[in-house]
């Protein structure tokens, strides 16, 4: 870890803390060394990436020792944590924590330290959809398509019998679609192209999540009320709250100069978030930090998506821990002014968003969590016999982890930006804080993620190539051309000549794909009328990340068109193309219209 400054600025508050016991103070002093506890963020320029910390001392030092080193074995750029826990007294103790660097030229993460949440944004949308629904004398129950007009599925079950109750808990059939929409597209445009989006299993018969059904639902303030999503938000949540530092605009967080960067790992195996798993394993074993040869070579990826109006619904919140641990403590209030005790949003709303509605899929494997059930916007299950409100987010290098504890009154929120290893970082941090809290020996879930990941991640031997393949049906030069889906839009396939193939009818293909997931597809010949296709997406630093799926999207030639096959994310598979033809079994079928 690199060097810094050992000078520190300790407000008076925390001279007890310090000199009213040596025990505690030769405990904190390696901390003490590399922290400042400080109301206030440093100067650009003495911020270094190290730890930053600010508030009540709310974990053991134990803990924060483990979350450093975690955070410095496995790589991860930044993190930030905000924790809040109400004393026996009544008075809430809160705590920030920064570990390492917000972007590429090492600055450290504050309080301040900008994010985007991802998916822990759809409780803002819940509450925001659920308040016009009330102001307008209508309630969850009410069909989705009596108050949008142009609500239309191709499952007509679903269509004309879903609720925003069966919309916001995932229960309508429909399968995430995400690389289906352009970056420009508006809510009333998604939620049209519904029509043209396949399900995957039948309405109300599986929990499936899709962020098309939070980006539908964002519709309700501008349509039942007359006022645009985003400031219906703010004007509800974030303001009376003094949530100041929270945005759904990129300009103005950017203009805050507090925006971190994504960050990925540029690899030359694909989409398996290794660059090397056997080396990774050595490493771990070792005690070692990862090293490039496992992880493969950092790239900082800037801001991963230019946010819109029409996503914001579904993942469109980026904040800071400093606002976190107001968001924590409301929530833990059911919706109360966690200064003033005011009641900023109605407690029904929470106490409806966390009803189980449907079992979640896959359910947790862990024997110290039970049964986990999707509500509005929230999960709930229990761990150790305490029952817990949670929610992940991810947006590409930026993940998120929000989770209370509402009989303890006790709530824990965790930003990183990395995104291979994000998501297991945050639920480990999540775990080992939870113990601390509780006083419960920590479970190694460290050692037990790792584990799983790296054998979850064995290189596959690829599907063999036939030594022969056969050329496609028609002729390689009937694959170049355009072809059409209504909700995905237009590819316009062109043949990728290089001086291997030139003067040769070309075995791969390129074509444009200006989705918000998504720059560019591949398709690379397998055998007959069969490519497999790879999905590139290229970010505002002129970092590559290729196949975001991460699922092997192939490609069925035929029947006047071309078939997709694990395009849609998650959902089952909707059927064989081989079984069931090309144009019923694809997930997606694109039309050759020139």
């Amino acid at each position: 870890m690199a060097d810094i400054n050992l000078s520190l600025t300790v407000p008076s508050y925390t001279w007890p803390l310090l000199v009213g016991s040596a025990i505690i103070y030769l405990l904190m002093r390696r901390r003490l060394e590399k922290a400042q506890w400080t109301s206030n963020p440093p100067s650009l320029k003495e911020k270094t990436a190290g730890i930053h910390l600010t508030g009540d001392q709310v974990i053991s030092p134990r803990t924060l020792d483990y979350l450093e080193n975690m955070q410095d074995q496995w790589q991860i750029p930044g993190v930030s944590i905000a924790i809040v826990r109400m004393n026996k007294d009544g008075a809430w103790e809160k705590q920030t924590i920064g570990l390492g660097r917000k972007d590429a030229e090492g600055n450290q993460v504050t309080e301040r330290t900008l994010f985007s949440v991802g998916s822990n944004s759809k409780l803002f949308t819940a509450i925001a959809a659920g308040l016009s629904l009330s102001q307008a004398k209508l309630s969850w129950h009410t069909l989705v398509k009596a108050v949008i007009p142009y609500f239309k599925m191709m499952d007509k079950e679903a269509e004309e019998q879903a609720t925003f109750i069966d919309l916001m808990s995932h229960q309508t059939g429909l399968a995430r679609h995400d690389i289906s929409y352009n970056a420009d597209i508006t809510v009333e445009e998604m939620t049209k192209s519904l029509t043209h989006l396949k399900p995957s299993v039948p309405f109300k018969s599986l929990y499936q999540y899709t962020n098309i059904a939070y980006n539908t639902v964002s519709s309700l303030p501008e349509l039942l009320l007359g006022q645009k999503f985003d400031e219906f938000v703010k004007d509800i949540i974030l303001s009376p709250l003094g949530m100041d530092h929270s945005f759904y605009d990129i300009e103005l967080a950017r203009a805050t100069q507090d925006l971190s960067s994504a960050f990925a790992r540029k690899i030359s195996i694909g989409r398996s978030g290794l660059q090397d798993v056997e080396v990774a394993r050595e490493d771990i074993k070792a005690g070692r930090r990862l090293s490039n040869e496992g992880r493969g070579i950092e790239q900082a990826l800037g801001w991963p998506v230019q946010f819109w109006q029409g996503g914001a619904g579904a993942g469109g919140i980026i904040t800071c821990s400093k606002d976190l641990t107001i968001w924590l403590q409301t929530m833990l209030l059911n919706g109360q002014h966690p200064d003033t005790q005011k009641q900023i949003i109605p407690s029904w709303i929470f106490q409806d968003a966390i009803k189980p509605q449907v079992p979640i899929v896959p359910q947790p494997e862990d024997p110290e969590l039970t049964k986990a059930f999707y509500g509005l916007a929230q999960m709930t299950s229990t761990y150790r016999n305490h029952k817990i409100i949670y929610h992940p987010g991810g947006m590409p290098g930026q993940r998120s982890a929000f989770i209370r504890l509402p009989d303890e009154m006790l709530g824990v929120a965790i930003m990183c930006n990395d995104d291979d290893l994000g998501d297991m970082f945050n639920e480990v941090a999540k775990w080992r804080i939870i113990d601390d809290l509780l006083g419960l020996e920590p479970v190694d879930f460290k050692t037990r993620r790792m584990n799983k990941f790296l054998d979850d991640h064995k290189p596959k031997p690829p599907k063999r190539k036939p030594g022969n393949p056969k050329p496609p049906t028609n002729g390689f030069e009937a694959i170049a051309g355009r072809y059409h889906n209504a909700a995905y839009g237009d590819i316009e396939l062109h043949p990728l000549i290089t001086a291997w193939n030139a003067g040769e009818p070309a075995w791969s293909f390129t074509t444009k794909f200006d989705k918000i997931f998504c720059k560019e597809l591949l398709f690379e010949h397998f055998d007959g009328d069969i490519f497999n296709v790879t999905a590139k997406i290229t970010f505002e630093t002129g970092a590559v990340i290729w196949d975001m799926t991460g699922q092997g999207i192939q490609a069925h030639f035929g029947e006047g068109g071309v078939g997709l096959q694990h395009i849609w994310g998650e959902g089952l598979p909707h059927g064989n193309m081989e079984r069931d033809g090309i144009r019923k079994g694809s997930e997606v079928f694109f039309v050759k219209v020139s």
